[in-house]
C-alpha cells in the first residue's frame, strides 16, 4: 500500500510499505478519504508539543472494513467505518473512570500511531464506528471534528442553549463548532478570524456576526450589540491575541474554553480572570459519546457539515495539501485527501 510519510519537517513523501493483516481484536480498513488537522499542520511545520517526524499523519477518515482479525464481532467486511483517534493504556485510574482522553499515557492515531493518510489502516477494533452510508464522504470525514466540538460544549459548564458565545478562529474546528452549537440551540454565535474567506465560511455555518479582529472598532461594534459580555467562548485559534479577545469581549461568570492547541506560554492579565470570576477551562480530545452525538445530529438533519471542505486533493498530492493549507491567501476551509474512490 502507498502512504504518505511526514520524513521531516515540513517534507512529506509518497512511500510504498506491506498490506498489514490484522491481528486478533483488530481491523483493517480500506481508506476513502482523510482531512488535514490542524494538529496535522504542527506536526508538519515542528510546532506540535508533542510529536515531531518522522510519521504518518491524519486521523479524519471514513473507510471500508476490509478484514477483521479473530474475535472481532462488533465490525464486518464492508461496513463503512470512521475512527477515534485517541488510544489510553486502559490499565490506569482515568482510562478506568472513562476518561482515556485524559490517560498520561494516551497515543494518538496519526502522530504515535500511523495515521490514515494511507491506503490503509489497521487498527483496534475498538477504535472504529460504523456510520451511515448516506452521510457523503466531506461531511464522515468532519464527525471525527464534531466529536471535538461536542466536547468542547460539554466541557463548558451548564448548558450553552440560548446564550450568546464567541468563537475565536474559523478554521475546521472552529466552523464544525457554530455549526454544532447552532444544532443544539445556542443563541447568538460571534466569530472572530483574520481571513475574509473564512468569515464567511463562518457565516454559512451559522454565524449571526462576524469580525475581524485586527480592524479598527470591531470590538467596539460586538460590545455595543452585546453591552454586558458575551455569555460564553471558545478558543480555537490558540494565540494569546485570542485569549485576550476573549477576555475583553466576554461577561463576568463567563467561561473560556480552550480548543485549540497553544503555543507553550501565553501572557494573560489575571485580574480579569480572578476579579471577573470567569473561568479558563481545557479541551482534550473527546470520548465516544460525542461522536454519537455528532452522528445523532446528522441523522436528525439539526447538524449540517456541508461546505466546509474546500479543496480536495488525491494521496499523491499531500504536500501540495499541505503548502495550500500554510498559504495565508488560499482561503481554504477543511482539506480533504482523497485516498480512494
Amino acid at each position: 500500500m502507498q502512504r504518505a510519510l511526514l520524513s521531516a519537517i515540513k517534507q512529506i513523501e509518497i512511500e510504498e510499505v506491506p498490506s498489514q493483516s490484522p491481528a486478533a481484536g483488530e481491523a483493517r480498513v480500506s481508506i476513502a478519504a482523510c482531512g488535514i488537522c490542524g494538529s496535522d499542520l504542527h506536526m508538519y511545520d515542528g510546532s506540535h508539543p508533542v510529536l515531531r517526524p518522522p510519521l504518518v499523519m491524519g486521523h479524519e477518515f471514513v473507510g471500508r472494513v476490509a478484514e477483521v482479525g479473530a474475535g472481532v464481532t462488533d465490525l464486518k467486511p464492508g461496513d463503512r467505518v470512521i475512527g477515534m483517534a485517541g488510544r489510553g493504556c486502559g490499565e490506569c485510574e482515568a482510562c478506568k473512570e472513562g476518561h482515556y482522553n485524559w490517560c498520561e499515557q494516551l497515543k494518538v492515531i496519526g502522530g504515535h500511531i500511523p495515521g490514515a493518510l494511507a491506503e490503509e489502516l489497521t487498527l483496534p477494533a475498538e477504535q472504529f464506528l460504523v456510520i451511515p452510508e448516506w452521510i457523503p464522504d466531506d461531511q464522515a470525514t468532519l464527525i471525527e471534528v464534531g466529536a471535538v466540538g461536542m466536547h468542547t460544549i460539554n466541557r463548558h459548564p451548564g448548558s450553552v442553549e440560548g446564550k450568546s458565545c464567541l468563537v475565536l478562529g474559523a478554521g475546521p474546528v472552529g466552523l464544525v463548532l457554530v455549526a454544532c452549537l447552532k444544532a443544539i440551540g445556542s443563541g447568538p454565535v460571534v466569530v472572530s478570524d483574520i481571513s475574509a474567506a473564512r468569515r464567511e465560511l463562518a457565516h454559512a455555518a451559522g454565524a449571526d456576526l462576524v469580525f475581524d479582529p485586527r480592524e479598527e472598532g470591531s470590538e467596539d461594534n460586538v460590545k455595543a450589540q452585546f453591552p454586558r459580555g458575551l455569555d460564553a467562548a471558545f478558543d480555537c485559534a490558540g494565540r494569546e491575541a485570542s485569549l485576550l479577545t476573549a477576555l475583553r469581549l466576554t461577561r463576568r461568570g463567563a467561561a473560556i474554553v480552550l480548543t485549540a492547541i497553544f503555543q507553550p506560554m501565553v501572557t494573560i492579565p489575571m485580574a480579569q480572570v480572578q476579579r471577573a470570576e470567569r473561568q479558563l477551562i481545557g479541551v482534550q480530545m473527546y470520548q465516544r459519546e460525542d461522536f454519537e452525538k455528532t452522528i445523532q445530529l446528522l441523522e436528525e438533519k439539526k447538524l449540517d457539515l456541508s461546505g466546509i471542505v474546500t479543496h480536495e486533493l488525491p494521496l499523491s498530492q499531500t504536500a501540495e495539501a499541505f503548502h495550500l493549507l500554510e498559504s495565508a491567501d488560499a482561503a481554504a476551509g477543511k482539506v480533504l485527501i482523497r485516498v480512494q474512490k
